[in-house]
C-alpha cells in the first residue's frame, strides 16, 4: 500500500480497505510458511512480521452482556504487566456509539510521558481528518511549533551521529586481533560504523597508566580482554 504526500486521507482509507479485505481472502495462509518465504532473522522473543498493532473489537458492540437459556455473561477485565509488541492500541466500540482506546507498550522502550504524547497526537489526528477528510495527508498537522522544532533538531542529531565512525580500541593480555572481524560484523548487523584498532600484545597496565597512549587519547569506545593467569603472571613478573 503506496501513497504520496498529494494522496488524500479518503484515498488512504480506501487503498487500506482493498488491502485489507484482500488480506482477509487470504487468512487462511499458515503463517509459519509466510515466516518461512520472507526468510527474516529474528530474535524468538520478537514477532517475525510486526512491532505494533492497532485492533478494533467490534465482535460485542451492541452490548457488553451475553444472555443465553438464562445464564448472563458479561467481561471481566484481566490486568497484565507484559506487552507482547512495541506498543498496542485496542480500540472498544460503546453501547452509546463511542470509541475507547487502550494503549500497552514496552516500557523498556518507551517512558510513560512519550506515550501520552503519542495518545494525544492520534486525538489530534482523528479530529483533523474526521473534520476534513479529503485534505491531502502532507496538510495533516498534528505537533505544535515547539514540538515540530524538537523533531527536526533530534532528526538532525541523528542524522550527524550515523554519520559518525565510532573509535573501537581493544587492548588485551594475549594476541586478540582475530576478534577484529567479528567485532566488525556485528557492528555492521547495528548499524554502526567503526575503525577497530589494536594497541600492543599485553600493555593493557602500560595502556590505563599513561595518558598519552591508545586507550587513554580514544574518544571512542574502549575493550579490555584480561586472561587471569596472564594477570597473574605479570603480577608474579613485578
Amino acid at each position: 500500500m503506496t501513497q504520496t504526500p498529494d494522496s488524500t486521507f479518503l484515498e488512504f482509507m480506501n487503498s487500506a480497505q482493498q488491502n485489507i479485505l484482500s488480506t482477509y481472502e487470504n487468512q487462511d495462509y499458515p503463517f509459519e510458511q509466510i515466516v518461512d518465504k520472507l526468510n527474516v532473522t529474528i530474535p524468538c522473543s520478537r514477532n517475525p512480521l510486526f512491532d505494533t498493532m492497532l485492533i478494533l473489537h467490534n465482535e460485542n458492540a451492541s452490548t457488553n452482556q451475553i444472555a443465553n437459556n438464562g445464564l448472563e455473561f458479561s467481561p471481566y477485565r484481566l490486568d497484565h504487566n507484559t506487552s507482547t509488541l512495541d506498543f498496542k492500541v485496542d480500540v472498544y466500540q460503546r453501547i452509546s456509539g463511542e470509541l475507547s482506546c487502550l494503549l500497552e507498550y514496552n516500557t523498556n522502550l518507551f517512558i510513560e510521558e512519550t506515550m501520552t504524547r503519542l495518545a494525544e497526537h492520534f486525538q489530534k489526528l482523528i479530529v483533523q481528518v474526521v473534520s476534513n477528510p479529503a485534505q491531502k495527508i502532507a496538510n495533516i498537522n498534528i505537533f505544535t511549533a515547539e514540538e515540530a522544532d524538537q523533531i527536526e533538531a533530534k532528526r538532525e542529531q541523528n542524522l550527524t551521529s550515523s554519520n559518525d565512525m565510532i573509535s573501537l580500541v581493544v587492548s588485551s593480555t594475549f594476541t586478540s586481533d582475530p576478534i577484529g572481524d567479528y567485532l566488525s560484523w556485528w557492528c555492521e548487523q547495528l548499524g554502526l560504523e567503526v575503525d577497530v584498532k589494536f594497541t600492543s600484545y599485553n600493555q593493557v597496565f602500560q595502556e590505563l597508566l599513561d595518558p598519552n597512549r591508545l586507550i587513554s587519547t580514544n574518544s571512542g569506545a574502549n575493550i579490555l580482554l584480561i586472561r587471569f593467569e596472564d594477570w597473574k603472571e605479570t603480577l608474579l613478573n613485578l
